[in-house]
């Protein structure tokens, strides 16, 4: 069943640190789990952009595991993206940083796609969670009713290191997220509570709606 089908998505997702803990072998499994969920995807496109539309929290991308080399983001050599958990992780973002949950707020009316990054900088004295937003122009691709293309126009952030005057911290995980200048994504799954999609640049994310 449909239900079955989305169940074993998310099982084979857990315990992947949204892909960054994921060998070849368990992005395999994704991938074929994936695949056959996406046969059962028949929406229209009506309906894709109503379900399209709102939040939704990344569970898996293929982008932050290491030796997929996709979406520009790991590599075969690549340091873990989230540090979880200490000591080893630490080594992510030099000590700097802690992400938590990553989000993509989806506003179709407005043209726009945001991906929601939430970090807690580390350092001498407690800073408390700063929100990071990489804003995005969203364009749906004419003829491809379920294709879309996003660019970046701004990160915004939010938080202690705004409130301080601070720059920003730089982190692998923005870069593997986040399309570098424009990127095109296919929605191949859509529904109330579970969304697939592939980008152009061989990376598939799998995300749940908030």
């Amino acid at each position: 069943s449909l239900a079955d089908l989305k169940l074993r998505v998310l099982i084979t997702c857990s315990g992947l640190d949204r892909g960054s803990a994921a060998d070849s072998e368990e992005r395999y499994a994704v991938e074929r789990a994936v695949e056959e969920l996406e046969k059962q995807s028949l929406l229209s496109p009506v309906q894709f952009r109503d379900m399209f539309d709102g939040k939704w929290r990344l569970v898996y991308t293929s982008a932050l595991s290491p030796g997929s080399e996709s979406g520009g983001g790991a590599g075969a050599n690549s340091l873990p993206i989230f540090q979880t958990p200490a000591p080893a992780a630490s080594r992510s973002f030099g000590g700097r940083g802690q992400v938590g949950q990553v989000y993509q707020d989806v506003q179709v009316q407005k043209g726009q796609l945001d991906n929601v990054v939430e970090v807690n900088p580390l350092g001498p004295l407690p800073l408390g969670k700063t929100t990071l937003t990489l804003e995005h122009k969203l364009d749906f691709v004419e003829g491809s009713p379920q294709r879309c293309k996003i660019t970046l126009v701004n990160v915004a952030v939010d938080g202690p290191l705004k409130q301080l005057g601070l720059q920003p911290i730089r982190l692998p995980v923005l870069e593997a997220i986040s399309s570098q200048g424009a990127g095109v994504f296919d929605t191949t799954f859509c529904d109330s509570d579970l969304r697939i999609a592939r980008g152009d640049r061989g990376e598939l994310r799998v995300f749940v709606k908030c």
